[in-house]
């Protein structure tokens, strides 16, 4: 057992300061710091604060319990919060929780666009200088609310909900309308329309490239009008809780899904296409609240446009999500991370306490890295294999071995869903929230393309092998969840320059949707969570392994690889035979086999000064 005059000296080298308070940045006095974790005390240590890879905030567990404070300007970014003990018999026991800091989770919600619907002929908008660097195809799947037309005003029955959406359609159609007059380019030709040689507007439908005045057709309005009933108006809390009225809480709830092979959308007439529905959809009139999303599928292995990518490429994708995980879910609205229907891959302790989503999540991983280490298609591009592969990698219960064949499996809701891989080639990314902002789609829709076209192959790609060529599947899940810990948004726009708007990662920082947004009026930190670590299952625990003169803490669970196991005075020896001294000048208290030079405390789990 540690003598308890030592751990009181130990307890000083962890957290080098007695202040239950600690915030590292530089803030002003009118900075108002808010209390987020709440943590009680009894086992624990120490605690630290994460972020990308970074301490933010170390202190010493209080009793009964410890308050971690953040300021304002650190709302809508993702956390670690650590707690750490020395147990009796020498070992370092970690428990890792994410906790993403929210403001509210309706900040970058879209409130009505329009007072009351509107089925006006509008122009179109000139096309999005933010396109994708390559031609692969993508499908999208909007959801929102619309204005009610007067004559379905106040009629709710879910029963009518087809009709409803029918009517919203033919408004929808009414905007696209081409206006029967002279043009000098396609986008005075509204929605529906293109501009021909004669300079007159004529449908779409009858463009062809050499009758167009631009040599170039405009994109067909193909896409398929469906209801979900998922998808719901603001409540009257919600409403209130932005300053809204009571109009906010009804609304005709639909989806809107992008056409499907031989008119996929990829490249700039995709980009074009969903550019010009949403500005039909703004005109008509809609809201994006936080029950809606936004799903993107991207083409890895279908009949579409895009060079077909590897099942070796596909986990690779999946791996390198889960790496930047912590990282990506900052470039959300506050509501997503924590969603059920777009679960995040968190990894080992990073998962949340009780989190059923991370223990499936560590299940896909092994099953990944077995069937990567046991099958001879990695380089296959087909649709069967990569089917193969989904109902390997996914299957969860004994009573579905095929839940890529199932309509709505459990497994599909997660941030990358691997289920569509079966009946349409693509990978599924349902992060997103819902938003009627074109230039925040268009970025996003940047970002995921380049993502998969940079980790599904070439140099990406083998950046995620490290985690498939360990020596067992554990060991694989060790480093890809250290690497998910350590993780920076310099790293991840970094792997993918050139192949992104050089913007992208400023607009990401900034958070720029949510200025001047009135759902983010609000400037307070509104979620709070107290963590109890008196009965927590400790994730992860740590031995003192030594080799000759050096000793580092290494994974309990690697304990064959470790060389030797050493204690010293009932401490081990990583604190011990590395020279450090405590707050009492005098060095009395507990003292390692060197004197102290001057009065100094170091922190042996990060070896820095405290």
């Amino acid at each position: 057992m540690i003598p308890s005059k030592a751990m009181r000296c130990l307890l000083l080298c962890i957290c080098g300061t007695l202040a239950a308070r600690i915030e590292t940045s530089a803030l002003s006095q009118a900075d108002e710091k808010h209390p987020v974790f709440r943590v009680k005390a009894e086992t624990c240590d120490s605690l630290r604060v994460m972020r990308q890879g970074k301490v933010v905030s170390e202190q010493k567990c209080q009793k009964p319990y410890s308050d971690v404070y953040f300021s304002n300007h650190r709302l809508h970014q993702e956390y670690i919060v650590e707690a750490n003990r020395i147990t009796s018999n020498g070992m370092l026991a970690t428990w890792r929780n994410p906790f993403f800091i929210e403001q509210t989770s309706m900040c970058g919600a879209g409130l009505f666009t329009k007072k009351e619907r509107s089925c006006a002929w509008i122009s179109s908008d000139p096309p999005s200088t933010l396109l994708p660097h390559t031609d692969r195809a993508f499908g999208l799947e909007f959801e929102f609310v619309a204005r009610q037309s007067y004559r379905w005003f106040g009629f709710l029955n879910p029963s009518g909900a087809k009709e409803q959406v029918e009517d919203l359609r033919k408004c929808y159609s009414s905007v696209l309308k081409e206006k029967a007059f002279n043009c000098s380019s396609s986008t005075e030709c509204g929605l529906d329309g293109f501009c021909n040689r004669n300079r007159t507007c004529m449908r779409r439908k009858s463009c062809s490239r050499s009758d167009a005045l631009e040599g170039v057709c405009p994109p067909r309005m193909l896409w398929n009008w469906e209801t979900d009933s998922s998808v719901k108006p603001l409540d009257l809390e919600q409403a209130k809780s932005v300053g809204a009225g009571r109009d906010e809480t009804n609304g005709v709830a639909f989806e809107l899904v992008s056409p499907g092979p031989p008119h996929t959308l990829s490249g700039q007439q995709g980009f074009q296409s969903f550019t010009e529905v949403l500005t039909g959809l703004r005109h008509v009139g809609v809201q994006a609240g936080p029950s809606q999303g936004l799903h993107v599928h991207v083409n890895v292995v279908g009949s579409a446009q895009g060079e077909k990518i590897s099942l070796a490429g596909i986990m690779s994708i999946w791996a390198a999500w889960a790496k930047y995980q912590l990282v990506i879910n900052e470039m959300l609205s506050p509501g997503r991370p924590g969603n059920k229907y777009a679960n995040p891959l968190y990894l080992g302790q990073q998962c949340a306490s009780g989190d059923s989503s991370c223990k499936m999540v560590k299940r896909f991983f092994r099953q990944m890295y077995q069937f990567r280490f046991l099958n001879f298609k990695l380089l296959s591009t087909e649709r069967s294999a990569a089917s193969d592969m989904c109902n390997k990698v996914l299957k969860w219960d004994a009573g579905n071995p095929y839940p890529c064949g199932s309509r709505y499996p459990s497994q599909r809701y997660f941030q990358v869903n691997l289920v569509p891989l079966q009946k349409y080639g693509t990978l599924e990314f349902r992060a997103h929230s819902a938003t009627y902002d074109q230039e925040r789609v268009a970025r996003w829709v940047q970002f995921l393309i380049a993502f998969v076209e940079h980790f599904g192959a070439g140099a990406g790609q083998e950046s995620m092998k490290q985690y498939f060529s360990a020596g067992t599947w554990e060991d694989g899940y060790h480093l890809l969840k250290e690497a998910q810990l350590k993780a920076t948004s310099d790293e991840l726009f970094g792997e993918l320059e050139g192949k992104v708007d050089a913007g992208s990662k400023a607009y990401y920082a900034s958070r720029q949707w949510e200025q001047e947004n009135p759902t983010c009026a609000k400037s307070e930190i509104v979620n709070q969570q107290f963590l109890s670590f008196k009965n927590a299952i400790w994730k992860d625990s740590y031995l003192c392994c030594c080799h000759e003169s050096d000793c580092k803490w290494f994974p309990s669970s690697a304990s064959s690889k470790c060389p030797q196991v050493k204690m010293q005075g009932g401490l081990p020896q990583c604190i011990t035979r590395n020279p450090f001294c405590f707050l009492d000048a005098s060095c009395k208290q507990f003292q390692s086999s060197h004197r102290c030079a001057a009065p100094r405390s170091e922190n042996f789990f990060t070896g820095e000064l405290c």
